[in-house]
Parts: structure tokens; C-alpha cells; sequence
């Protein structure tokens, strides 16, 4: 009798898995690092071309799409300032554009980026023709003032945390059997370094920006509040003296830069001036070194928060594995369908979009001096200038609230938790 034949196996029913993000099929790049890294270049490239057209070419431009929205009185500095606008406004939209595809697919935060990359300078090249009265102060000026509010809120958390992690950093590191108190010395010299600058900066503004009213009250409760928090903190257990200070310096800048935004020659010695560079400058180091600091969290939390949702982590090696940028077989791919996992992914991501999308808003006021227009002693709108004063100011008041409550809030909910 002949042998039976055996039956043919059964084709592999596998579902088609998940496009598979940075970091899988051998690329040892664990998810999510490509994007932020792609993300603040473009950053930095955005804020580097709007300083350079700010600076050197936004005056050589001769097209009627920059000029009939201007001043005639301040025609260069709206120039200038339109250029920081154009630029800005590209940004935020591929950030939009990168919100959009996460939406879609969250693994496309480390993909696409020639895609991107190419919009944003498609972007910039086209709103180089675009009408002035789109990005003016009844366009996306206005638009990004509100964003540049949100991220003063927002880059208080920033320092915050970036002091907290400072700070447990060096008294981590004078605990060594060799290490000394150099490192607790270290801290208690920045500390009283950046708390002196602030004293010295309250008794500058108040010897050359008053009297008036608006800037009195400014300036006086924002000492006011930093002092009530630095007492706090010296009178618990929760936060520590760098903290303070870094907080008080930030207060401090916000309260410069708001009274130097004041409309009225008689209150602001630096309206239309060379003072107003000092604000500038301050504002752009705290741009970049909240950008660079995002950018070094992001990196660290979004592979940690992926293997915590992953519900079926432990048996998933290659998940593991690509989260963790070790190497994988390139015949192996990692199973992304986790429901967790893709809406942490996508989470994590929009979060990190958009802080890239406020920081280029913060960054076009900072270098337009919040959209206000100035000039050997006069300003073109001096509504406008009492409007960015006063956002400035609600910021620093914010900031100094926040981290007033970061201290007490442990004392009064103390089964909760607080971590920074």
C-alpha cells in the first residue's frame, strides 16, 4: 500500500505587524531618539536663520510682501522682526505637520524626516512671498505671544526639574569616600551666585525703572514672591537653596524683560535701545538650554515609559531589546500592536512635538521683543508694549507661584506623591 502522503503545512498566519520605528531590523537606535534628535536640529536651524536675517538681511530685502505691513518710521526693525515671524511660523507648522503623521502612525516621529525637512524649507521660501499682515501683530505675531506665554509656564517646569536633577547630581557625587565637600561647596557657590545676581538685578531695576507705577508693581512682586519662596524652602525639607536660586534668577530675567517692554520713554531708559540686546541675549541662552535639556530628557524617559506599557514586555526579547538600543536579529522584527504601548508612543511623542512648536513661538518674542516695535525712544503701538509687559510679568509670577507650591504642596497632601 502506498504511503499516505503528509499533508502540506498550513501557511504562516502571522498578522502583518506595526511599521517598526528607529531600532528595529538591526538599526540600534532605540525609538523615539531619532526624532528628538531631527527635531532640535531643526530647532536650532530655525533660531540660527532667524538671528542671522534679524541681524543681517531681513534690511536688504526688497519686496512689497515685507514692506506694505510696516511703519513707515520703523520700516528695518519690522523688516527685521517679519523675518523671525516667517521663519517661526514654518517651524510650528511642520511641527504640525509631524503631529499630524504621529497621529497617524506614532513610529513616523523618527521617520519622514527628509519629508519634513524639505516642507520646512518649501516653507520658509514661500512665506519669503507671503503678504506681511500674516505674521504682523494681527496675524501670527498675536499666535505666537500666546504660545511664547504658555512656554514661560511651561520652561519654569524645565529648570525646575533640570535644578532638582542638578542638584541631587552633585550631592550624589561629594558622597564619595574621596570626593571631600568640594561638590557641596560648588553647590553653595552657584546658589548664592545666582540669588546675589538676582538681588543686584532688583536693585538696578529699581534705580532705573521707576518711578512708575506699572513697573513698581512689577518689580515689587516678583521680589516679593521670590522671597516668600526662598523662606519656605529655607524653613522645610523640600527643595534645596540651588533650586531657589535657579528660580529666582528665571523671576528675575521675566521681570527685566517685562519692564523693558513698558511703551513710555519716562519709565523704560532702554525703549528702542541697546538695552533691550541684554534681554535678547539672556532670552536666547535660556531658549537654547531649555531645548538642549528637553531634548536630553525625552531621550531618557520615552524608551523607559515604552518598556513600562509594553503589558506583554517580558515576553517580547526583541521589544526589550530595540527599546533598549541593543542589538536584534535583522530577520526579527518587534511587535508593536501592544494597544499600551502605541498610545504611550503616541502620547510621549505630541508631548515632545509640541514643546519643540512652543519653543520656536518663545523664541520669535524673544527676538522681536514680543512683537513690539521700537525706536530712539518711541514705539509704534504702546498698547502693545503694556500687553507683552503684562504676559511677561504674569509669567514671572506664575513661575514663582509654581514653585512655591512645589514646596508647600508636599507638606500639606504628604501621602501623595511629588516627584521632580
Amino acid at each position: 500500500m502506498a504511503d499516505a502522503e503528509a499533508p502540506a503545512p498550513a501557511p504562516s498566519q502571522s498578522p502583518t505587524p506595526s511599521p517598526a520605528p528607529a531600532g528595529a531590523g538591526g538599526d540600534e537606535t532605540p525609538p523615539g531618539q531619532r526624532g528628538v534628535r531631527y527635531s532640535l536640529v531643526l530647532s536650532i536651524v530655525a533660531i540660527l536663520l532667524s538671528i542671522i536675517l534679524r541681524s543681517y538681511g531681513a534690511s536688504d530685502i526688497d519686496l512689497d510682501t515685507w514692506e506694505d505691513s510696516c511703519p513707515n518710521d520703523f520700516q528695518d526693525e519690522c523688516k527685521a522682526h517679519s523675518a523671525v515671524y516667517r521663519v517661526s511660523m514654518a517651524t510650528v507648522l511642520t511641527f504640525a505637520l509631524q503631529a499630524v503623521l504621529i497621529l497617524i502612525e506614532p513610529t513616523l516621529f523618527d521617520q519622514l524626516w527628509s519629508l519634513k525637512s524639505t516642507a520646512w524649507a518649501l516653507l520658509v521660501i514661500a512665506f519669503f512671498f507671503t503678504p506681511g499682515e500674516v505674521f504682523d501683530d494681527t496675524g501670527y505675531a498675536w499666535f505666537a505671544r500666546i504660545g511664547a506665554f504658555i512656554f514661560i509656564v511651561l520652561q519654569q517646569i524645565i529648570l525646575l526639574d533640570l535644578a532638582y536633577k542638578w542638584n541631587a547630581l552633585w550631592v550624589e557625587w561629594s558622597g564619595g569616600e574621596d570626593a571631600g565637600n568640594g561638590w557641596l561647596i560648588g553647590l553653595l557657590v552657584v546658589s548664592f551666585i545666582l540669588i546675589g545676581g538676582s538681588i543686584g538685578g532688583f536693585v538696578v531695576m529699581f534705580l532705573y525703572f521707576t518711578p512708575c507705577p506699572s513697573n513698581e508693581a512689577v518689580i515689587s512682586i516678583v521680589m516679593s514672591l521670590a522671597v516668600v519662596s526662598v523662606v519656605i524652602q529655607l524653613s522645610g525639607e523640600n527643595g534645596s537653596l540651588l533650586t531657589s536660586g535657579v528660580m529666582t534668577a528665571y523671576a528675575t530675567f521675566l521681570c527685566y524683560s517685562a519692564i523693558t517692554l513698558n511703551p513710555r520713554e519716562s519709565c523704560n531708559p532702554t525703549l528702542g535701545g541697546a538695552g533691550q540686546n541684554v534681554s535678547i541675549i539672556l532670552g536666547m541662552i535660556i531658549t537654547l538650554a531649555s531645548l538642549t535639556w528637553t531634548a536630553y530628557t525625552a531621550s531618557k524617559r520615552i524608551p523607559d515609559a515604552l518598556i513600562g506599557a509594553s503589558s506583554n514586555y517580558e515576553q517580547t526579547s526583541t521589544l526589550r531589546a530595540v527599546v533598549r538600543g541593543e542589538k536584534v536579529n535583522p530577520t526579527t522584527t518587534a511587535n508593536y500592536s501592544d494597544s499600551d504601548l502605541t498610545s504611550t508612543m503616541r502620547t510621549m511623542y505630541l508631548q515632545v512635538t509640541l514643546v519643540f512648536a512652543l519653543v520656536s513661538m518663545y523664541g520669535a518674542m524673544v527676538l522681536s521683543n514680543w512683537a513690539t516695535l521700537s525706536s530712539d525712544g518711541e514705539t509704534d503701538n504702546p498698547r502693545t508694549g503694556d500687553v507683552s509687559l503684562w504676559m511677561q510679568a504674569t509669567g514671572a509670577f506664575i513661575a514663582l507661584l509654581l514653585y512655591a507650591w512645589s514646596l508647600v504642596a508636599p507638606i500639606i497632601f504628604p501621602d501623595r506623591e511629588f516627584g521632580y
